[in-house]
């Protein structure tokens, strides 16, 4: 099957090389005939990506002259569905099959960049990099996208560290075998204007940043050490840079005005203040359930629960976890709230989330809000195309990540009802008898996860709210309340 796939494969590139759509759709039509249960894991990986690889050439043909800024375009979230796909496929043995994931992450770096979404974006280069380190085109598109993401940052130092280590990428880059002879001519121009923008001598006199404290016991060291190495910090650098320098939560409002006859009391301040303690908390609550055993923590002493026979843990520390992700999934609306509120996108305030606040509704249907789309700030962007990773119900319910509708069913549990969170002595099997049927009347309150799988969940929430805090941190929308 892997032949016949890779075929196809050939056929898309060849179709792309000749502007040909009608030939793409064909091949794309011939993908969505296979029986996909019958194919192995290795089969389903190359499927998807083929299949991402040909929503992507098709979307790239047909929509290349739509200067639509948030570009709500089927092709491009079909694309990002499918490279997302492969990555969920488990068991890939063929050597092959692996190589062909590093193009998988790298493409997926690609969409989620011209997306706006640049900080997801480095994490999928670097994910290539890190099964490959010497593949040519994710170097260059991991360096040009450290230059677009030095852009977009209000503080100048960190725009010029950033911008040398992009630089340095886009030279390892044109001097790999691995690269197109076009896709070089690319990343030499991207080299060329950052020297003109910083000129070579900047760019390549590099100077070995000082080590600052991580702090004052083992404890704080060994937290703040946990923060770094998975990108917390609320620091762009700690997207790059995994040194002591990135160690703190220095980013903020940009400078801003507002008009002290509507405002008299520093709302917008006090509003983001409070979104970004409450992230630094919960990322501490999830730290803390790392390190806590439940069976031995003393705030459970004395508690004595039933036993359901599921193997359930209970203790502070499934209760960190859960505060943890309740928390950050929060945050996503109170986002919206202060944009509707700062835009001035006149949205009920019943009516926010996440997922609702780029659109506005007509005759039934919803479109996108005309003020977003004039203001074409790229970071913004980056935050429309987050949203899209999310599932709400009603009319929101699309989404362009695989997960979405499980992370908001948890989401809901967690709010509404609850979640049994059970150790890998659990066998799989919903409640008390192991039939559906039968355990839905006993117990269709709970959600039922490993706890194993829920700590990646939650932590994929986490690192989801800090991505779509910077953006909404760093898009300096062009109104009157920011300085020019």
């Amino acid at each position: 099957m892997l032949e016949k796939l890779e075929e196809i494969g050939k056929r898309i590139d060849a179709s792309f090389d000749n502007h040909d759509i009608t030939e793409l759709e064909k091949c794309k039509n011939e993908l969505l005939e296979y029986n996909f249960h019958e194919l192995t894991p290795d089969d389903k990986a190359v499927y998807y990506y083929y299949l991402g690889n040909v929503w992507s050439d098709i979307n790239t043909l047909k929509n290349s002259q739509d200067n639509t800024w948030l570009y709500e375009k089927p092709e491009f979230n079909n694309a990002i569905i499918n490279y997302r796909n492969m990555l969920k496929i488990n068991n890939i043995t063929s050597p092959l099959v692996k190589q062909i994931m590093v193009h998988n992450l790298t493409n997926l770096g690609n969409t989620f960049n011209h997306a706006g979404r640049t900080i997801g974006a480095i994490d999928y280069w670097v994910k290539a990099l890190h099964i490959v380190p010497y593949f040519g085109m994710a170097i260059g598109n991991l360096g040009k996208g450290l230059k677009t993401y030095a852009s977009l940052l209000y503080e100048k130092s960190h725009q010029y560290i950033i911008s040398q280590k992009a630089y340095a990428l886009l030279k390892q880059c044109i001097n790999s075998n691995s690269i197109y002879p076009e896709s070089k001519n690319y990343f030499i121009s991207e080299i060329n204007e950052l020297i003109s923008i910083f000129r070579v001598e900047n760019l390549e006199n590099i100077k070995k940043q000082d080590i600052f404290s991580m702090g004052e016991t083992e404890k704080e060291i060994e937290y703040k050490q946990w923060v770094m190495n998975n990108s917390l910090f609320l620091n762009p650098l700690n997207d790059v840079f995994k040194e002591s320098f990135v160690c703190h939560d220095i980013l903020g409002l940009p400078d801003h005005t507002v008009s002290i006859k509507e405002n008299p009391a520093p709302i917008y301040i006090g509003f983001f203040n409070q979104i970004k303690q409450e992230f630094i908390s919960l990322r501490y609550f999830f730290y803390q359930s790392t390190l806590i055993e439940n069976e031995n923590h003393f705030s459970d002493k004395g508690n004595h629960l039933f036993n359901t026979l599921d193997y359930t843990e209970y203790g502070i520390k499934t209760e960190y976890l859960k505060v943890s992700y309740r928390m950050a999934y929060s945050i996503f609306d109170k986002i919206a709230y202060f944009l509707n509120e700062y835009l001035e996108l006149n949205l009920n305030a019943r009516d926010v989330s996440f997922k609702k606040i780029w659109f506005v509704k007509q005759e039934n249907k919803y479109f996108i809000n005309p003020k977003i789309e004039e203001f074409k700030n790229f970071p913004l962007r980056g935050l429309f195309f987050l949203s899209k990773d999310f599932h709400e119900k009603g009319d929101f319910q699309e989404s362009i990540e695989p997960e979405a509708k499980e992370l908001a069913n948890i989401r809901n549990h967690i709010e509404h009802k609850y979640i049994k969170l059970h150790n890998e002595f659990w066998d799989g099997k919903t409640q008390h008898t192991g039939n559906i049927t039968l355990d839905s009347r006993i117990d269709d309150w709970a959600c039922n996860l490993y706890e194993k799988d829920f700590s990646q969940k939650a932590l994929k929430i986490i690192k989801l709210c800090r991505e779509a805090i910077i953006y909404f941190i760093i898009a300096p929308v062009e109104s009157e309340h920011f300085l020019s």
